[in-house]
Formats: C-alpha cells, structure tokens, sequence
C-alpha cells in the first residue's frame, strides 16, 4: 500500500533563511487601526506615546499631548506633584481632547497620550483622526475638544446641541492653546449657535454637534 500525503500552502511565500533552509512567510493584511497601534508601540518605547498607567516624577515628559480613549472606553487622566495630595491635572474625555504635561509631575493615566511632536510619524492630522480609526467611527463630530486647522479647518460653523428635547443646553468653551497651558476666549450654553474659529483655536463641545 502506498501513502501520499500533500500540503497545502494557502497564501504564502517561500524564502530560505541564513542556513538555506525553506521558510514560509504568510502575508498578512494588516487593518489601518493595526498599523497605528504597531507605531504607537513605537512610540510608546521612545517615550512619544503612554497608556494606561501610573508613572513617577518626570517619566512623562514636558509636552502639548493629545488625550485619546479607545475601545470605546472613557479615558480619565490626573496628575500631581511629588508629595502633594492635589491634582493639577484632572481631565477625562469619551473622544479626544489635548492636554499639556507639565514637568516633574507624577501621573495616573487611563487612555492613550500621544506626543504632537508624533503625529507625522502616526501619519495623522490631529487627535480626532486617531480616535477615528481607534473606535472605527468616521467623520465624527460630537462631543471632544477640537484642534483649529489640525482636526477641524478654520471657518464659520453652526454648533448645535444633541440631545433635542432636553431640558439642558448644548455647551461650549473657546481656549488658545490646550488644556492646562491655555489663554481663555469665550464659553457659551446654546440650543444653536454660529461661531467662527480660526487656526490656533481649541474648542471644546459637550452635550452637542459641530457642522460647518
């Protein structure tokens, strides 16, 4: 009796490797929110990016950073000095906001920090872009805190509340820089309003819907 047997090799490629010996090397597909998590990773060993976390006196560098959840969490950030009891940082956000880290500060962190400096390499615009990808939403445009000319472009828009019928207002808050390290413009309650934004605008929306 003779006994074949056979292999199937489904999308792969054969190589050899430094003792000439076949190898087989699939190809593999990755998802965009694969790739960024992979570069994240990188980022996160060069000290560009932190996650979830406690992190001593100076671990965090100073820096303007974008605050991000995923996975559809909320994402919660404090920050204190070396053997204080009060925060100087208290922050969380269901989206993506921008923060700036102060040096020497110790900090608990529960979502994704990404160095500005790191969104060339991350090949996005801002941190609305990331939360995008992260959360597989498009085109989002509810409540977070939006970066003038880097999320959103510069121009006139209507902002208006979300949750029609209720008895609460939309609500808004216009800064120059980010969170913790800002100069402030204006702040409204509103059904519905108009407003214009310019580059180096920060502006934060609660309870409402951003459209141009």
């Amino acid at each position: 009796m003779t006994i074949v047997t056979s292999t199937l090799l489904i999308g792969c490629t054969e190589s050899k490797n430094l003792n000439n010996q076949p190898t087989t090397d699939f190809e593999v597909e990755l998802s965009l929110k694969e790739k960024k998590l992979r570069v994240i990773d990188k980022l996160i060993e060069s000290k560009l990016a932190f996650k979830d976390g406690e992190y001593i006196k100076g671990e965090i560098p100073e820096a303007e950073y974008g605050f991000i959840s995923y996975d559809d969490k909320e994402s919660l950030i404090s920050a204190k000095e070396k053997g204080s009891d009060i925060n100087v940082i208290y922050s969380s956000t269901n989206s993506f906001s921008y923060i700036y880290i102060k040096e020497n500060l110790e900090v608990e962190l529960e979502g994704l920090l990404i160095n500005i400096d790191a969104f060339e390499e991350l090949e996005i615009m801002g941190a609305k872009e990331l939360f995008e990808i992260l959360n597989s939403r498009t085109d989002y445009k509810q409540d977070g805190t939006y970066k003038i000319g880097s999320d959103i472009p510069s121009g006139e828009y209507t902002v208006r509340k979300t949750e029609v019928g209720s008895s609460g207002n939309g609500y808004f808050e216009l800064h120059i820089g980010p969170e913790y390290n800002s100069e402030y413009v204006d702040s409204q309650e509103f059904d519905e309003t108009v407003i214009t934004l310019i580059d180096g605008h920060y502006i934060m929306i609660h309870e409402a819907i951003i459209l141009q």
